[in-house]
């Protein structure tokens, strides 16, 4: 080792070693001296000067560790066992000391110190946080003169010290990189900025406690929404189209202004300093006030929409639980914020802009710096600490000097947005030191800092695009394209993997299509509860009737956006208790639209008009890798994109594709849940039971209806109609249909959230509704699969529909025509279509119709059929090659063996239309 660094090691007593009295106790880690078979402290370690002797001695002594005295090395001692966290703070650290710095590790954990030089003696500096989710104590300590760390040696838990290469060898003092006490302060204050973004709160400092109170310390984001709502004047007539009262009390919007007078009579207030709606008993900030009465109008201008629709969830009684007009799309935060920054002539936020950018655009609008705003909200919360416990900083703000106010100048306007108590009290004490006289320079100061602010420029984000759109690796072989010269071997080529086989396949989608109260949200919850205990007996019911096999276990994601988290929690406890499961195997997350905020893979992009992914794909992204699911469940699929029109093949197309990308990059099932069309509810196992364009069930792999029994078919399932729901597949790309629909039985179970206070039913009579809901608490729905069907009844039904049809329009034009011959349509079309009316075939009456139902029966090949005792063909044709040529009815003599019915029709049909 080299000048400089050798006289800063000393001997450290390994951990167990037998130690003299007066250390017993000692938990080791110490400087220590070996002798007579046991150690002792070093004495007057802090001064001691170690020469090369000193070293050779050490090195006999059994186990000795290394320290490095950090009154000459300064550490940063990351202690986070957070691994994701500790790393990050890392990496921030490395890269403000610059390379060089010597870096202690200890073997299996995320811990690292950091020693470098500074160019003043520092003392110790300790930042102890606590992270949510349970996840510890951590500390980041800057250590200095009086202290030092183990760089070489062996820990208490048994671990290794080291140092990363290249270590101490060969090293000179003035190779280590140095800061400035400058530096260190920028150091340590990124990194409290860092850890407050991270979720961090100060746990050694009583200052932070009450600083979320009113007079205390608000966070960054709350003092960028209080200066927004002190410049009222220049949104709030706008979003209202409403005229403000010059007052500089609170300004009244009435329950009439708010078209909500029906149903709230209280006003809501708009104080200089915040806002609060006394009809919904809810604070508001400008961008929920926003997005709860704002409506995006075709310019993509913000103007007032009227109030949502109104309704308890959870706790809170006037929660926005829908729309009662649903031409109105309320605006996104991200639309919310660049109308505000408009309105108070702030930077144009950037499209595709990070929320980051968009919060510091915002705080530009009102003459605030983000930045700074941050680093003293981290000042604030993250007191550093001496090593006697004491706050420790460096000049006090009260005893700055005049020059100190104009060089602090952008701290003084973050206080004050911050914790205006603080800025008050600083201002009194310049004002006493006369460090803030009367010529206005303090102000001045202040007025140049928010003209800085307001001068912010946004940085030229390219967003990232969703991770669906990112390109994968390159594989070692292409694997879209192969030449085949050969037969191939079958044994090479992986078998179809399912989460529930054959419905749900693996990396692609299930489309699940239903009426609204046909329990596609109960099957959702039945799917997950299976995939997630891991139970095939849930799935495949008390019988083995289900034909169903549970293929792979695991985390699920179940999206609802019309259901608040606490009632799918009641369904979900009902599914657990009614099928007797004791515990989960995999994890179930719930996802509320209604308290999480809406699900949009999609938006519509102002400029182009298509639809593009939105934040939400990447979200949903997050979210399946977080939990690792293997299957998802997402509806309604009218609510997944923004503006989504789905009867346009282009935006439904869109969004299954972006659903589509996502299930193949996550190798999930994603179950996305659709209604029927208006007449969808009849078409059973039909593809076109879904609303909206075909694309939508086109893009899909398996698909299947819901459809409440009718008595009909209940009799024939032998079932009652009341409670029994069919579960028909329509599609299914990866496997072999069932031979029928899957007969579910509905049932209503007790959730278990009653007090259970009723003990005889006798006691049900003298208690009110309410009071006995309390006492017996809730109910829910659940799914019981009871059998497979073997016919599936209503697609008998529409096939033996389709032959009448058939058999019908034959025979009405062999009334027409009265036998063999050939004529054009034209003229008895009249005819044909009174006795197609007889018949119960037609309802309309146009030409168009008429003709499209006899080329759909009669084109191509014809219908066979019986004329006088001789068997003919009636075919509707056209009579020549090209579209407008006229069509003919035909009445033809046949030999064919078949009699009746309908036979595909040759490709010839295609090219006959209307």
């Amino acid at each position: 080792m080299q000048a400089g660094l050798t006289e800063a090691i000393l001997p450290v007593i390994p951990p167990g070693a037998a130690v003299s009295e007066h250390l017993e106790g000692s938990r080791g880690k110490i400087p220590g001296c070996f002798s007579d078979g046991s150690w002792f402290g070093f004495e007057r370690w802090t001064q001691h000067v170690t020469t090369p002797d000193n070293i050779a001695l050490w090195r006999t002594w059994p186990n000795a560790g290394l320290c490095i005295r950090t009154a000459v090395l300064p550490a940063l001692d990351i202690d986070i066992d957070d691994l994701e966290l500790a790393a990050q703070v890392a990496e921030l650290a490395r890269e403000r000391i610059g390379p060089g710095a010597l870096v202690r590790t200890r073997d299996g954990s995320p811990r690292v110190a950091i020693l470098f030089r500074t160019d003043t003696p520092s003392r110790k500096r300790r930042i102890a946080f606590t992270l949510p989710e349970n996840r510890g104590s951590h500390a980041v300590e800057l250590l200095g003169a009086g202290q030092q760390l183990v760089i070489a040696g062996r820990h208490p838990s048994g671990t290794l010290y080291g140092l990363e290469a290249p270590g101490l060898a060969g090293r000179k003092l003035a190779e280590i990189p140095a800061l400035t006490k400058e530096d260190l302060d920028n150091l340590l204050g990124s990194i409290a900025v860092f850890l407050v973004k991270a979720g961090g709160r100060p746990t050694n400092t009583q200052r932070s406690s009450g600083r979320d109170q009113v007079g205390g310390c608000i966070d960054p984001e709350r003092a960028v929404m209080r200066a927004v709502v002190a410049r009222r004047e220049a949104w709030v007539p706008n979003l209202f189209n409403w005229t403000a009262d010059p007052t500089t009390g609170p300004w009244r919007i009435t329950s009439g202004e708010l078209w909500r007078e029906d149903v709230l009579q209280e006003d809501l207030c708009v104080y200089p300093d915040g806002i609060y709606d006394f009809g919904t008993e809810r604070g508001h900030n400008p961008l929920s006030l926003i997005q709860e009465f704002g409506a995006v109008e075709g310019d993509g201008e913000i103007g007032f929409g009227g109030a949502p629709e109104y309704g308890p969830v959870s706790d809170r009684p006037y929660a926005v639980i829908g729309e009662g007009d649903l031409d109105v799309r309320r605006p996104t935060e991200a639309e919310a914020i660049a109308w505000l920054c408009r309105y108070l002539d702030g930077p144009a936020v950037p499209a595709g802009a990070s929320r980051e950018t968009q919060i510091a655009c915002l705080a530009a609008a009102v003459g605030l710096d983000w930045a700074s705003l941050q680093a003293e909200h981290a000042r604030i919360m993250f007191d550093q600490l001496d090593e006697d416990g004491e706050p420790l900083r460096s000049t006090p703000a009260e005893d700055w000097t005049r020059a100190d106010l104009v060089a602090n100048a952008s701290r003084i306007a973050a206080r004050r947005a911050l914790a205006p108590k603080d800025f008050d009290a600083w201002r009194f004490a310049w004002e006493i030191s006369g460090a803030a006289n009367d010529d206005g320079a303090l102000d001045d100061s202040l007025a140049a800092e928010a003209a800085r602010a307001r001068a912010y420029l946004p940085p030229a984000e390219v967003p990232a695009p969703p991770a669906i759109d990112a390109a994968p690796a390159a594989p070692a072989e292409p694997r879209g394209y192969e030449l085949i010269t050969g037969l191939i071997d079958a044994r090479a080529i992986p078998t179809r993997r399912h989460v529930i086989y054959p419905r749900c396949p693996c990396g692609d989608l299930l489309l699940v299509v239903a009426e609204p109260g046909t329990s596609k949200s109960t099957l959702a919850l039945f799917d997950a509860l299976a995939i997630a205990s891991g139970e095939e007996r849930i799935l495949r019911g008390e019988d083995l009737v289900s034909p169903e096999r549970l293929h792979r276990r695991g985390p699920v994601i179940v999206y609802d956006a019309e259901d608040p988290l606490d009632e799918m929690r009641r369904r979900l406890v009902a599914g657990q208790r009614a099928y007797g499961l004791t515990g989960m195997r995999h994890a179930i997350a719930l996802w509320s639209g209604v308290g999480d905020g809406f699900l949009r893979i999609a938006r519509r992009d102002r400029e182009t008009g298509v639809l593009v992914p939105a934040d939400g794909a990447t979200l949903l992204m997050q979210r399946i890798r977080d939990t690792g699911a293997v299957y998802v469940a997402l509806g309604p699929f009218a609510g997944l994109a923004e503006g989504l029109n789905e009867n346009d093949a282009g935006d439904c197309d869109t969004v299954t594709q972006i659903l589509v990308r996502i299930a193949a990059a996550t190798d999930v099932c994603i179950n996305v849940i659709h209604h029927t069309s208006k007449s969808g509810g009849t078409e059973a196992g039909s593809m076109n039971a879904a609303r909206g364009s075909s694309a939508i069930a086109a893009k899909v792999r398996s698909m299947v209806t819901l459809n409440t029994l009718t008595a009909k078919e209940a009799e024939f399932y032998g079932v009652s109609a009341r409670d029994h729901v069919a579960m028909t597949y329509a599609k299914l790309s990866h496997g072999r249909k069932p031979d029928g629909p899957i007969i579910f039985r509905r049932e209503s179970v007790r959730v278990g959230n009653g007090s259970g206070l009723v003990l005889d039913p006798r006691d049900a009579f003298e208690m009110g509704p309410s009071e006995l809901l309390q006492a017996q608490g809730d109910e829910a729905p659940i799914l019981r699969p009871v059998r497979i069907g073997s016919t599936p009844l209503r697609e008998a039904a529409r096939e033996q529909r389709e032959v009448a049809a058939c058999d019908g329009a034959a025979a009405a034009v062999l009334d027409v025509l009265g036998g063999i011959g050939r004529g054009p349509l034209a003229p008895i079309l009249p005819d044909l279509t009174e006795r197609l009316r007889e018949r119960g075939l037609i309802r309309g009456t146009a030409p168009n119709t008429v003709r499209l139902f006899l080329v759909t029966r009669l084109g191509g090949r014809g219908q066979l059929a019986k004329h006088a005792g001789q068997k003919v063909r009636v075919r509707v044709e056209r009579a020549g090659a090209r579209a407008n040529d006229p069509l003919f009815a035909v009445v033809e003599a046949s030999s064919d063996e078949v009699e009746g019915g309908r036979e595909p029709p040759s490709s010839a049909s295609s090219k006959i239309s209307t």
